[in-house]
């Protein structure tokens, strides 16, 4: 059996002294610089595009102009977030959980994800259901906006490839793992979970997405692999998208 299934062995937290004040006023100093790189990012990709297509109405930019936004966004989060990891923390990748899987961590990871999609589809039913509204979330407004094929490939690309990368980047690697170092595994996961519902700007899917949050944090430390929580957030994404492509979009 691996050294790393369960949730008490891995993957430990990569700041192992809760003493270390300075290690943890570096961390949250760094978590807070993610919305500015962010937003950083998303902002020369709006202007590069629009420096390349021509004059972009930021009130109602194309959809190609929001993925390319959002694409530079996640550009420039990545590398903020693997320096940030590497040097602050002073971990290898493979220490965070960048190894080479093996069957039954990806056999987790698929798991995972049925999970997710079954977690994250009732919620959601439950919230509007509650709510006593039919809420058409933000990637399916983006989708009714595609009329071409090219396009629907990019955005399945920013969708399904690059957002759980960088999320899961993000999230799970690197605030689920500082928030560890002073909190066991559910307040780390909830914490994890809630800043990646909020990321989302949308209220309807604060809940789910939550909880959704909370599986993937459960993937990443019983797998210890950092890549099954991206395969998980991916087949989410991509099981998302796959609907949005064979149902008619009158039926969306």
């Amino acid at each position: 059996m691996e050294k790393n299934s369960s949730l008490r062995s891995s993957p430990p937290s990569p700041i192992h002294s809760s003493a270390d004040e300075r290690s943890a006023a570096w961390t949250i100093l760094a978590a807070v610089g993610l919305i500015p790189i962010a937003l950083a990012g998303f902002a020369v990709g709006f202007l590069l595009f629009a420096a390349v297509r021509g004059p972009v109405d930021p009130l109602h930019p194309s959809v190609a102009a929001l993925l390319t936004g959002q694409l530079f966004g996640y550009a420039f989060l990545a590398p903020y977030v693997l320096f940030t990891i590497t040097a602050l923390w002073q971990r290898s990748l493979a220490d965070l959980g960048f190894r080479t899987p093996s069957g039954s961590q990806i056999g987790t990871a698929l798991a995972g994800a049925a999970a997710m999609i079954l977690v994250v589809t009732v919620l959601s039913e439950l919230v509007q259901l509650i709510a006593h509204v039919h809420h058409e979330q933000q990637a399916i407004a983006l989708f009714r906006a595609i009329h071409d094929r090219l396009m629907a490939i990019y955005f399945a690309l920013v969708v399904a490839v690059a957002a759980p990368v960088v999320e899961e980047l993000t999230f799970r690697v690197f605030i689920f793992n500082a928030v560890r170092r002073v909190a066991p595994f559910w307040p780390a996961a909830v914490v994890s979970g809630a800043l990646f519902a909020f990321a989302h700007a949308d209220p309807f899917l604060l809940v789910p997405l939550a909880a959704g949050g909370v599986i993937l944090c459960y993937v990443y430390v019983r797998t210890g692999n950092a890549w099954m929580s991206m395969i998980t957030h991916a087949c989410f994404n991509g099981f998302t998208l796959a609907v949005l492509f064979i149902v008619p979009r009158s039926v969306v």
